[in-house]
């Protein structure tokens, strides 16, 4: 019931095919996701490992070097020899040794500040209703999402008519049964969803600003494209470490980041009025750079410098 048959009836049958595939194993071999889904990756992995290989680990999204609590970063840690990040480093942490790398994912031009389009794009998430695997862990406000759903509505009730009329939501492309769409659209019937299939990172220019309403990797993107922003969070719901506590401590300071929905609607129009403005005070362009350093590291020659980390 619980055990698939690749791992035991099929399992030799799927090793020799591997190996097949496979006569010379690899020496080196990186993965950001691959211990996830990837059953072939992780038995040629395994195999490798097995023969002296290293196995190097990276990071693919948000949280990772902030949250309080996430298993799957434990985890990739420990299995990893080598683990490259972000930015952030936490050598006391148990694990692989870390290298700070920019990412290849937040490898992208800033954003070209465009005419006023007169609206705003509201990116909200979603978490498992069920608990499965460790995923829970990885998300702190799993078991009170319900206060996070509520934080969103408080948010857009903050706001005046005018305001809210400007806003586009984009909602995480899987519900999982929390009926996201259909609960916005019940309390405010007139608000707009953005439902483009294209990311809402190569159309930034169609929003005068971006508010994000959880600390995960919809935070990295809006800064590393340098994209008008504006965050709000529960801290009781989104716990840190206290590493990433200097950072995020500067986006607060900076008018940036909130730890409540009342405080983040209160802010927003001041934001609008003029967003470019607005997002180019020396505070926030100072938070912008010390976060992006360490979380949310980026650069046009980041080929190089994973290619010099590899042969090292």
């Amino acid at each position: 019931r619980h055990l698939p048959i690749l791992f035991l009836e099929g399992h030799k049958a799927f090793r020799d095919e591997l190996l097949a595939r496979w006569p010379r194993l690899p020496r080196l071999l990186l993965t950001s996701v691959g211990w996830y889904s990837n059953e072939p990756f992780k038995l040629l992995a395994a195999e490798s490992v097995e023969q002296g290989a290293t196995l190097i680990g990276s990071q693919h999204g948000g949280g990772y070097g902030q949250q309080d609590s996430i298993l799957s970063e434990a985890h990739e840690r420990r299995t990893a020899d080598r683990y490259l990040t972000w930015g952030w480093t936490d050598e006391k942490y148990p694990g692989a040794k870390l290298t700070p790398l920019p990412s290849p994912t937040l490898d992208c031009a800033p954003a070209t500040p465009g005419p006023r389009t007169g609206r705003w794009l509201l990116v909200s998430t979603t978490l498992y209703r069920y608990p499965y695997s460790c995923y829970f862990a990885n998300a702190p406000a799993a078991h009170r999402f319900p206060e996070q759903i509520e934080d969103r509505a408080k948010f857009l009730r903050g706001l005046d008519e005018k305001t809210r009329a400007g806003a586009r939501v984009r909602l995480h492309h899987a519900d999982l049964g929390w009926g996201h769409r259909a609960r916005l659209s019940e309390e405010f019937p007139a608000l707009a969803f953005d439902t483009e299939k294209k990311p809402w990172t190569e159309r930034a220019g169609d929003f005068d600003l971006v508010v994000a309403d959880h600390p995960q990797t919809s935070l990295l993107e809006c800064l590393a494209r340098d994209v008008p922003s504006l965050f709000f969070w529960n801290p009781a719901l989104w716990r840190m470490r206290p590493e990433a506590g200097p950072a995020l401590d500067g986006l607060r300071k900076a008018g940036m980041l909130f730890d409540s929905p009342d405080a983040a609607a209160r802010e927003l129009p001041a934001a609008l009025a003029d967003p470019q403005a607005w997002w180019a005070k020396p505070e926030k362009r100072a938070a912008r750079a010390a976060f992006c350093e360490r979380h949310a590291r980026s650069s046009p020659d980041w080929l190089t410098q994973w290619t010099r980390a590899l042969k090292d």
